[in-house]
């Protein structure tokens, strides 16, 4: 696996016991609190007790994984304490719960199940699931480390792709979005969204001709243009009704 700090995992083994479980037995979840302290302390900062209550939720659900490189990075320490009792074969099962947390929108303890899986494992659609889990909590800078490192384990992951994408078109480096959207549609032919998107940072970039090619391009696969875009577009540069056809 390549060096992205997620990686050395040699040595994360279960804990022994006197009664080993099979294959596929449930993993018991992260142990997240389930409600907020009621003896009314505040905490260090003065934040109320229900506000520390949730940021401490966060918290321990992203145990085990650093973010504050613009990567998901193994912390060490956490990573062991986390781990402990699981290996490999616990991998399916984590992941199944994490899917099913997901489903049913319990974000925080998608996030748990999710970084125990990328730190056993990690691949970009577990990178990716993780980061769409950190996402729904509104922890955005996790969610694009998450991402980032789904890329930087398969530049042509489609859907980290177009994550990034996203992520760079909204911090303004249109060129970088643009150049991931393209690689996107050149992954996933049949896809149009990645043409709308392109779609929209040519006419903010004031390319409409371009624009206009993108729109086509995701009409014919499907994709919807947003009326006001394609309205916009109609306004800026009209098209030539003899130019109709050719």
């Amino acid at each position: 696996l390549p060096a992205l700090g997620l990686i050395a995992l040699a040595g994360c083994s279960r804990a022994s016991d006197d009664s080993p479980r099979s294959p596929g037995t449930t993993v018991p979840p992260a142990a997240l609190p389930s409600t907020p302290p009621d003896d009314g302390t505040e905490v260090a900062g003065d934040m109320e007790p229900v506000v520390h209550w949730k940021s401490e939720r966060k918290r321990i659900a992203r145990l085990g994984l650093a973010y504050d490189t613009g990567r998901a990075v193994r912390a060490e320490a956490e990573a062991r304490d986390v781990l402990e009792g699981l290996d490999a074969e616990d991998i399916e099962s984590l992941e199944a719960a994490a899917k099913a947390e997901y489903a049913r929108n319990d974000q925080l303890a998608a996030i748990a199940s999710w970084t125990r899986v990328v730190l056993l494992e990690p691949t970009p659609d577990r990178c990716v699931s993780l980061g769409r889990s950190l996402r729904g909590c509104k922890m955005a800078d996790e969610a694009e480390a998450a991402f980032r490192t789904a890329l930087d384990l398969d530049p042509d992951h489609a859907s980290a792709v177009l994550e990034v994408a996203q992520l760079d078109a909204g911090h303004g480096d249109f060129a970088a979005a643009i150049d991931l959207y393209r690689r996107a549609a050149e992954l996933a032919p049949r896809d149009g969204e990645p043409w709308a998107r392109l779609a929209r940072l040519h006419f903010l970039g004031g390319d409409d001709a371009l624009a206009r090619e993108a729109v086509v391009a995701a009409q014919a696969r499907g994709a919807r243009v947003p009326s006001q875009l394609i309205a916009a577009l109609e306004e800026r540069s009209p098209v030539d009704p003899t130019d109709e056809g050719r």
